[in-house]
């Protein structure tokens, strides 16, 4: 049996006793037709309100003016990073559980890092990157309404990275597109069936991204108020090509080149197919940083972005109205609760320098580790944004208990300067009951890619371990220019259309609790690792 089918088959088992009782067809007749999940990456609700005279009538002004808006979404679980969060909101579990802990993930036995979707089972459509989402170890919103429906609905997903665009997806949708990092096409995988034709065809002409992104520009829509302090060029521009891809994709551009292509989807009938059953849209944006934003503060490129940004909301809303039919879709949308910023640079803060070095950490621990047990190998692997891997062929080939060993070097960790927090790996997968600080470090790893150590920092401070935005390059267009420290944000969960009230709401939510919700608006049970209720529209 193909390898596709034995994950499909995994999910729909899973759902069958739950519908069992029900008659799906009476369940969804009055669900929405067309459920549009928009997640924007590091929406900052603290720009918007800044940026309030410039948006439109139709994109972020509609959301705010017409939905039913929770201002203040709670992520259970830190760091949040853009793919943990996606997973997140679309399976109502954590990284502990779904697997998704980033983008990225270091394989021990190959001492590299590769894209934590990698699949070799499948070969890469426009792309020469192997995904699949095998790796997602729970099931997402896409697999139930699958099961649901006996497979008759559709389920698309796009986004500017792979591992979004399959995790938000899930093992049973009909397609999930990326941008390709090293020839900026749209890319998929053998995992899914044929890339539509359209899709195909647009992807080679000269309007796709892979011929169009040698003549792109970004400069500045119009000029903008300084609504900081800080003094800035309001007059930016940027050019890109195929070698510089990621700087693309830290751009506002990429969410016009993801809405051109969502707009593709809905405006080619992929939902009309199945007109009787609802489908369902993953789109995720991009509101970060450029490359090389240096500015503290709101720069004139982030206020660029969100400008650009509602102007796709409102183009997209436009399409979904003539199509869908307004009043018959439901629009989720939601942040990934964090941002990246540069740090201020006042005169006294680079005195104090608050930069963790993760070379001193490494020098110190090989030091420190040769000085107990002796041998010439280095005892440190790797060093992520999220920890320390150690040398466990070095462990076990001296016959040493790895748990004494990751305490001594947790503890030499624990003292160094701008160190929040430090927990082993056995510490974090022994059931043992954790303060709130350490539970939260916990939900974000996963068993499969935990490092030795984890590590969280003191807020303001920033590491030197390097950004890099591509798995398959090393060139230095894609490392960020200036480090970022990273922030948690409150982040909103608006639902839209499908005759559901305004209503603005205060009251706290959890991530986890966003899945079941929309579950529920199509009639459908929560996906099969969801472990929070749904929240009440009233």
């Amino acid at each position: 049996m193909p390898r596709r089918e034995q994950l499909s088959i995994k999910y729909l088992f899973a759902s069958l006793l739950a519908l069992l009782p029900l008659c799906a067809d009476a369940q969804i007749d009055d669900a929405p037709k067309l459920l549009v999940c928009i997640t924007a990456d590091q929406l900052d609700p603290d720009v918007l309100e800044q940026i309030k005279p410039y948006l439109s009538e139709n994109g972020f002004r509609r959301l705010y003016s017409q939905g039913f808006i929770h201002k203040n979404v709670i992520f259970p679980f830190s760091p949040v990073n853009r793919s943990s969060a996606v997973a997140s909101i679309y399976s109502g579990t954590t990284p502990n559980v779904h697997g998704i802990t980033g983008e990225l993930i270091y394989d021990r036995s190959k001492n590299t890092f590769q894209p934590i979707l990698t699949d070799i089972h499948y070969s890469g459509v426009y792309t020469r990157d192997a995904l699949s989402p095998a790796n997602v170890l729970s099931g997402m919103i896409g697999d139930e309404l699958k099961a649901a429906t006996n497979n008759h609905s559709a389920v698309f997903s796009v986004a500017a990275n792979g591992t979004d665009a399959i995790a938000a997806g899930g093992v049973s949708a009909d397609g999930a597109y990326w941008i390709d990092d090293k020839i900026a096409g749209w890319a998929t995988s053998s995992f899914y069936p044929e890339m539509p034709g359209y899709l195909s065809q647009y992807n080679r002409s000269a309007e796709g991204p892979n011929q169009s992104i040698v003549s792109k520009k970004w400069e500045p829509l119009q000029g903008y108020k300084a609504i900081s302090y800080q003094s800035a060029n309001p007059k930016f521009k940027y050019f890109f090509g195929l070698t510089k891809i990621a700087d693309y994709k830290h751009s506002a551009l990429i969410n016009e080149e993801i809405t051109t292509v969502a707009k593709k989807i809905i405006e080619n009938g992929e939902y009309n197919r199945h007109r009787e059953k609802p489908g369902v849209l993953f789109v995720t944006y991009y509101c970060g940083r450029s490359l090389q934003d240096r500015l503290y503060g709101v720069s004139p490129e982030l206020i660029d972005t969100y400008i650009r940004l509602d102007r796709q909301l409102a183009s997209l809303f436009s399409v979904l109205d003539s199509k869908a039919g307004a009043g018959k879709y439901l629009v989720s949308f939601t942040g990934t609760g964090y941002v990246l910023e540069p740090v201020s640079h006042t005169k006294g803060e680079e005195r104090i320098n608050r930069v963790f070095s993760s070379r001193k950490m490494k020098t110190l621990v090989d030091l420190y580790l040769k000085a107990i047990y002796g041998g010439n190998e280095e005892w440190v692997k790797a060093i992520t944004a999220e920890g320390v891997f150690l040398n466990r062929k070095q462990i076990e080939h001296r016959k040493l208990n790895l748990v004494e060993v990751q305490q001594k070097v947790a503890e030499l960790i624990r003292e160094m300067d701008g160190v929040k927090l430090v927990a082993t790996s056995s510490l974090l997968n022994s059931g043992v009951l954790l303060n709130d600080d350490i539970e939260k470090l916990r939900l974000s790893t996963h068993t499969n890619s935990c490092p030795d150590i984890v590590i969280s920092f003191l807020s303001g401070w920033q590491t030197d371990v390097e950004e890099v935005y591509s798995s398959t390059s090393n060139s230095s267009q894609q490392k960020r220019i200036t480090p970022l420290q990273y922030r948690p944000v409150q982040t909103p969960f608006i639902l839209m259309g499908a005759g559901i009230p305004h209503k603005v709401s205060d009251l706290q939510i959890r991530v986890t609790q966003i899945a079941p919700t929309l579950s529920g608006f199509l009639k459908i049970r929560a996906p099969n690792s969801a472990f929070d209720k749904a929240v009440e529209i009233k």
